[in-house]
């Protein structure tokens, strides 16, 4: 970049007479400083976009979560919930731990094939709204995986949505750390 200035402050000297070599350092100067000002606006406009795509993932998250609810309480009209159970995690966990495996062990053998399940999955409130979405996401899921890959139940009777951080239970930030199944059977 500087070279490209020099050269255009000797093209001016050839040109235009003479300068001055404080002309000329003047002009470099300056060059640099639009330069600068140049990158540090696009790095803040590159800082604005990321925000912005964060906001539109958690939006989209927040409208797939929405329209699952719209569709299970579509089908709630035909449906009644016959059991709810709720599995507990670690914070920052998403995976099974023994205890909710054996929860679900019991409860798999009870199912019928005209029972349909809803899988919720709720974080506390520690971390971003994002994560929060996803690690609601990734709890609810895991229910879904362990049921299916272990007990054969088929994927289409089992309704996934994340809540995140948004439904807590109260000061208890361990038990806002879970999942809730919810048994649906038709009236």
């Amino acid at each position: 970049m500087k070279k490209k200035f020099l050269l255009l402050a000797i093209g001016y000297l050839l040109f235009a007479g003479c300068a001055s070599k404080s002309f000329v350092q003047q002009e470099i100067r300056r060059s640099e400083a639009g330069t600068l000002a140049r990158e540090v606006k696009v790095k803040h406009e590159i800082a604005q976009l990321s925000e912005e795509v964060t906001s539109l993932k958690i939006d989209t998250q927040n409208a797939l979560s929405l329209a699952n609810r719209a569709l299970w309480k579509v089908k709630v009209i035909r449906y009644k919930i016959v059991e709810e159970k709720e599995i507990f995690f670690a914070f920052d966990e998403y995976r099974l731990n023994p205890t909710a495996k054996k929860l679900l062990d019991s409860l798999s053998s009870s199912l019928s094939d005209d029972l349909s399940l809803t899988i919720t999955g709720h974080t506390d409130k520690i971390g971003s709204e994002g994560y929060n979405l996803n690690l609601g996401r990734n709890r609810a899921e895991e229910v879904q995986r362990y049921l299916v890959e272990k007990w054969g139940i088929s994927p289409h009777r089992i309704s996934c949505m994340t809540f995140g951080e948004s439904k807590p239970l109260g000061e208890d930030r361990a038990k806002d750390r879970r999942v809730v199944l919810q048994i649906w059977k038709p009236e």
